[in-house]
């Protein structure tokens, strides 16, 4: 089945629009249909996985927790991805996050809650082990989208989980034309803020370009066990895990 095959589903302006970005690079941009969940689950493990810090560092593994992750930001409607030649070329997942969805509040903190046991962690399997590092580090940014709807008075945030852009297609500037048309779908669906945290250095240039305003930052270096040794021990060059947000 083409990867550019249209359904019946609803689309923002945003995505339709084209500019000069496309038609110089010759890409395509649309929202993730279910017909691309499949291609995108792909996508994410052959080229974001394996040069993400924090899941390269922690030896990650397909597993369902991430998959499920990856899907509920698709079915969300607001996830994008780029597809040139019939193929992806890059994926920005988001989802929007309403201060009213008290069941998705409940299931995220007893999902954390349970993670973050001791006894559990040690009864997980060994490719989900990395995880409760995963919380240890988000604990320690203070990341939590639920806290910012009373700190930023709002009442629905575009929560963006991930950005990709492999390295095989050499088109410049698709990471930031991922996140410009992000922001404008969660505009678009009522957002009033966007709201994600970077753990690559690519990723947060493209954030301080955009004008996004940074929070809180953790330096994977002191980012350490009670013995002093590293959590995260194949970072490459990347250095921090950074909070970002920006009004809509």
């Amino acid at each position: 089945m083409s990867l550019l095959h249209k359904e019946n589903e609803f689309e923002t302006k945003s995505i339709l629009k084209e500019n000069e970005f496309e038609s110089q690079h010759g890409v395509h941009f649309q929202l993730i249909k279910p017909s691309l969940y499949a291609a995108v689950q792909n996508f994410m493990w052959e080229h974001y996985i394996p040069d993400e810090p924090i899941q390269r560092s922690l030896n990650m593994t397909r597993c369902w927790l991430l998959e499920q992750e990856f899907k509920d930001a698709m079915e969300s409607g607001c996830s994008i991805a780029a597809i040139k030649d019939n193929k992806i070329v890059g994926v920005r997942l988001s989802k929007v996050v309403d201060k009213s969805h008290w069941v998705d509040w409940l299931y995220e903190k007893l999902l954390i809650f349970l993670l973050s046991l001791r006894l559990v962690a040690y009864l997980l399997p060994r490719h989900l082990k990395g995880f409760p590092i995963c919380i240890k580090l988000l604990n320690r940014l203070k990341y939590d989208v639920w806290t910012q709807f009373g700190l930023l008075e709002c009442d629905r945030i575009l929560l963006c989980l991930a950005l990709c852009s492999a390295r095989f297609h050499g088109i410049k500037g698709l990471g930031t034309e991922l996140i410009k048309r992000s922001d404008e779908v969660g505009r678009e669906r009522g957002c009033q803020y966007a709201y994600t945290y970077a753990t690559g250095i690519y990723s947060t240039r493209i954030f301080h370009k955009l004008q996004y305003t940074m929070g809180n930052s953790v330096a994977y270096d002191e980012f350490r066990d009670d013995e002093g040794q590293l959590y995260l021990k194949d970072t490459r060059e990347h250095t921090h895990s950074t909070i970002f947000m920006k009004a809509l």
